[in-house]
């Protein structure tokens, strides 16, 4: 279910709700397939992480962690 995202709206005549309380999110998010976040009453779906996101995201932090041996960081 995709309630904001940035891709022009389409114009239908059924009536989108589009501000939320925390309790609709929360009672929304028990049964929704992905994730999403709750922002000022907007809730945005936040997209899924790839294999090569988490691949990309492991060399970068073994980088740093290698990088910042025997250092005061």
């Amino acid at each position: 279910m995709v309630i904001a995202n940035t891709n022009p709206p389409i114009i239908t005549s059924e009536v989108t709700k589009t501000h939320f309380t925390p309790n609709e999110y929360r009672e929304m998010e028990e049964t929704a397939e992905e994730r999403h976040e709750y922002r000022n009453g907007e809730i945005i779906i936040i997209p899924g992480v790839s294999e090569v996101h988490s691949r990309i995201t492991v060399n970068i932090t073994t980088f740093l962690k290698l990088s910042l041996r025997d250092t005061n960081f």
